[in-house]
């Protein structure tokens, strides 16, 4: 179907302004800030996702017509999109947008080795310790992309923001939102100063500031390598995030935490996958549980077994037999709070047999 550009009438100040206030209402009733739209540190205007676009969109029923032209090469897959803006009702061509990608942007180009010897197994060339921003900054280890395994998520790209472009242009809602900051590697983000901090969401009782949190679930993948070789991805979820790591010491370290309900500290960085965990330290360890406290004598008297070997040096001697029989018969009619020392005076009685009556004899007089 083929489609003109129709002369119309300008908008008026107040269909301008009409058209400002349905956007900003559609805001505050149906978008949702971190589905539809978010403020990246170091803008200020919200960015427009493509899911916000397809809401203005479908608000003043506009159509999409993406033209993509297809501009790879043998080592490098990279799209330019064209979207159009088509009035639904009249076919009228309303404006367009255009929007690129390369899988040579550095996010598209390279990813994190699955694990060392895959890093040491790649041709220098295609390899290479990388330094991320954090406090302090870190060190990764990664390895190039195949470009043929990203074409379809490139021609998405290209094709998203020609499409949020277009959204922005025709709507006249480029006072409002800003586009494809999202897209831009941390590296480029907030150079300029601070901007409009983002709203912060709320956390999970069991989830701090800075990621810490008590490891609520691990899970297990094995799988194999492109080069065949077999590896094992662990899942960890602390206070409601899910982490991603191929070290096992890390899972270790979790699942200690878990069983003891310690609360720990992950270190992170963002990929294309996800939250892969570079780092776990308890923070929090529980409170040891004491043991159980023998109970206290009504009066706690010296040292038994001392004081009744003097007694029985003055003694006569018994036989191993009797003695045993005493001290057997003496400790049955000890009330249990009176149970003081008994270690000492069974090690004390296998080293003296004689020590059973002299025990009975104190144990009368002291009338337990």
């Amino acid at each position: 179907m083929t489609m003109e550009l129709m002369k119309t009438e300008p908008m008026t100040a107040v269909e301008v302004r009409s058209r400002i206030n349905r956007i900003q209402e559609v805001m505050r009733a149906v978008m949702k800030e971190g589905t539809h739209y978010g403020t990246i540190p170091g803008t200020n205007k919200p960015t427009l996702y493509k899911a916000g676009s397809e809401v203005l969109l479908a608000t003043f029923r506009i159509a999409v017509e993406p033209d993509s032209d297809d501009l790879s090469t043998a080592d490098e897959i990279r799209y330019r999109v064209r979207a159009k803006g088509i009035d639904q009702g009249s076919g009228i061509f309303l404006g367009s947008g255009i929007g690129e990608c390369s899988s040579s942007e550095e996010k598209y180009r390279w990813r994190s080795a699955i694990c060392d010897e895959e890093w040491n197994e790649t041709p220098e060339d295609r390899r290479r310790n990388v330094w991320k921003k954090g406090n302090p900054p870190y060190q990764i280890k990664q390895v190039r992309t195949n470009p043929a395994d990203v074409a379809n998520t490139i021609l998405k790209m290209a094709k998203k923001r020609a499409q949020i472009d277009m959204t922005l242009t025709v709507t006249g809602a480029s006072d409002i939102f800003t586009q494809d900051i999202e897209d831009l590697p941390a590296e480029y983000i907030n150079q300029g100063g601070e901007g409009r901090k983002p709203v912060e969401q709320p956390r999970r009782k069991s989830e701090s500031a800075d990621g810490s949190g008590k490891v609520e679930n691990i899970e297990t993948k094995n799988g194999k390598s492109k080069a065949g070789k077999p590896y094992t991805k662990y899942t960890i979820t602390i206070g409601g995030e899910k982490y991603g790591t191929f070290d096992k010491a890390h899972a270790e370290t979790a699942e200690k935490a878990r069983l003891e309900g310690a609360v720990v500290k992950p270190s992170w960085t963002q990929s294309q996958y996800g939250r892969d965990l570079t780092g776990l330290e308890i923070v929090q360890a529980p409170p040891p549980s004491e043991p159980p406290k023998e109970p206290e004598p009504d009066s706690a008297p010296p040292d038994i077994a001392d004081e009744i070997l003097d007694r029985l040096l003055a003694q006569g001697h018994v036989s191993e037999q009797e003695a045993q029989t005493r001290l057997d018969e003496a400790l049955a009619g000890i009330n249990a709070k009176r149970k003081y020392d008994i270690g000492k005076l069974a090690e004390s009685i296998g080293k003296n047999p004689q020590l059973g009556s002299a025990l009975m004899d104190w144990l009368v007089e002291k009338g337990w």
